[in-house]
């Protein structure tokens, strides 16, 4: 239940004016009425007291009169007397019957009514009358008996009326307590009030000029400085938003000027950029025509090379001399080193254009290692290193096999160039799908800070065996180009210098739905 649930229905959607004047006037209408109505009960308590102390003092008056008055017409029974004696009782108001009795009955009778067949005896009447009755006698003789009847109506209407008049004092009085505080109220609250209620709506109209004062120290006082401090705040805050909204209209039109002149600066960037690419794209159809035409004019003369020199040094076109057998093996090997080079260029090339051929296979792991190992076995032997191989077995894997077998010479050859004495270690282990395949060794190590530059192209870090071992820069370059971008792989190195390497080469086991690259 809410606040306004709360109040008296008779207060609710009223205004504050009326609000406060129906309080106070039912508060002074129920204060007054109590007090004067206690008043008026005692007044009326009071009163019927002494009226009928009245009444009583009244008919024994009466009723003493008419016993004294009737002893002597009674003796003599001079009937016009008594009945004189019994009208003249009749002039007051309050009595409504007089009689006289003996023993046999009425003797005689006066009724304001003139009715004397109705009274038969007291006790019919005396239930609606106030009977007062004395003895009549004469030289101590009972004459008789009179009784006189009064009539409480007349005390009643007396009472009724001091009532009545006791009802229109308190209404009279009521009502101008009630002008009188409803007056004060209006002018000490109902006034400031709605003086303070048009200042907030003048506020909330957009003027802000008018003030809100009061010199008073009550309530209302605290009210009205409330609100003038909230048009003050308000004012102030305009204010405040004015000076920003000017200082951010100066900021939008400059900021709409840099803007335009970066999309100036921006426009001319792009048609550099767009000169830029065309001639980046003239350039590399260039580099492809170079490539291709390497490709052939230098790849083909290598090969004869290559291929002549080898039949000359097998003997089979005649006895070389030792000289001869030196010169001509120096020539086999470095027209060897140029073709590998000349092979990788190519492969990086095709990498980076997007035109590396994908073969996916399925073979064996065990089988890969071994033509790896095969192929470099006789420089292994030459350095007296050892060999340890460590493989799962009947591992399949379905993925590009001459890429794989690349990667995996060119880490197991560059564990042979620089790892002087000790062994070398191929393992592979499976990883949550994935196929991990590692070449240690224990060659002279890689210093930390070098490491992050291992697989950069054309870096070759600097070391004791340097300039004895040959090498471009480019193999583990495009070790890591093709395990990445063809094999969905990576690729990893941890070394310690003076103790040797590791690197490690992680692909999936599988490669699903590769697309040939053209």
């Amino acid at each position: 239940m809410g606040k306004e649930d709360m109040a008296p229905k008779a207060l609710r959607n009223k205004s504050l004016r009326n609000s406060i004047q129906a309080t106070i006037t039912l508060i002074i209408i129920l204060t007054v009425t109590v007090i004067f109505a206690g008043f008026a009960f005692y007044e009326y308590f009071v009163t019927s007291t002494d009226m009928n102390k009245d009444f009583e003092n009244l008919a024994e008056y009466i009723v003493n009169q008419q016993s004294k008055s009737l002893s002597l017409p009674l003796w003599y029974l001079d009937t016009e007397a008594v009945k004189d004696v019994m009208s003249s009782a009749m002039i007051e108001k309050q009595v409504h019957a007089v009689l006289i009795r003996d023993e046999s009955g009425i003797l005689y009778g006066e009724m304001r009514d003139n009715n004397l067949n109705i009274i038969k005896t007291s006790k019919e009447i005396s239930g609606e009358y106030y009977v007062k009755e004395k003895e009549i006698s004469k030289n101590d003789e009972k004459l008789g008996t009179v009784e006189v009847y009064l009539t409480p109506e007349f005390m009643q209407e007396k009472l009724y009326d001091t009532t009545v008049r006791m009802i229109i004092a308190i209404l009279i009085l009521n009502i101008s307590l009630v002008s009188v505080l409803l007056f004060s109220i209006r002018k000490s609250v109902t006034l400031p009030v709605r003086y303070i209620a048009e200042g907030i709506r003048t506020i909330a109209s957009g003027n802000l000029d008018r003030s809100i004062h009061s010199e008073r120290k009550d309530e209302i006082g605290q009210l009205a400085s409330d609100a003038e401090s909230m048009r003050l705040t308000i004012k102030e805050n305009l204010e405040l938003v004015r000076k920003q909204g000017e200082e951010l209209n100066t900021r939008r039109d400059h900021l709409e000027v840099m803007v335009k002149e970066r999309t100036n600066e921006l426009e001319e960037k792009t048609a550099e950029l767009k000169n830029a690419n065309e001639r980046l794209q003239e350039l590399d159809h260039l580099k492809s025509m170079f490539i291709a035409s390497m490709s052939h004019e230098l790849r083909t003369p290598l090969n004869s090379i290559i291929g002549f020199t080898g039949i000359i040094l097998q003997g089979m076109t005649g006895e070389i001399t030792g000289e001869q057998r030196d010169q001509l093996q120096r020539v086999y090997g470095s027209a060897k080193h140029l073709l590998a080079l000349i092979n990788d260029v190519i492969d990086i090339s095709k990498i980076e254009a997007g035109k590396f051929e994908v073969h996916v296979a399925e073979f064996d792991l065990d089988g890969i290692i071994k033509e790896a190992i095969s192929s470099l076995k006789p420089e292994i032997d030459n350095k007296g290193l050892g060999l340890e191989i460590r493989l799962p077995p009947n591992l399949q894997l379905k993925t590009d096999r001459k890429r794989l077998l690349q990667c995996i010479l060119n880490f197991l050859s560059n564990a042979v160039k620089f790892t002087k004495k000790g062994k070398i270690e191929v393992t592979a282990r499976e990883i949550d799908g994935m196929m991990e395949i590692a070449v240690k060794d224990t060659g002279i190590g890689i210093k930390e800070e070098d490491v992050p530059r291992l697989f950069e192209s054309f870096v070759r870090l600097d070391s004791d065996l340097k300039i004895g071992t040959p090498g471009t820069g480019l193999g583990l370059y495009l070790t890591k180009k093709i395990a990445t971008e063809q094999l969905k792989g990576s690729v990893s190195a941890e070394s310690k210098y003076g103790e040797g390497s590791t690197f490690m080469l992680r692909i999936p086991k599988t490669i699903e739905g590769m697309p040939k690259m053209s």
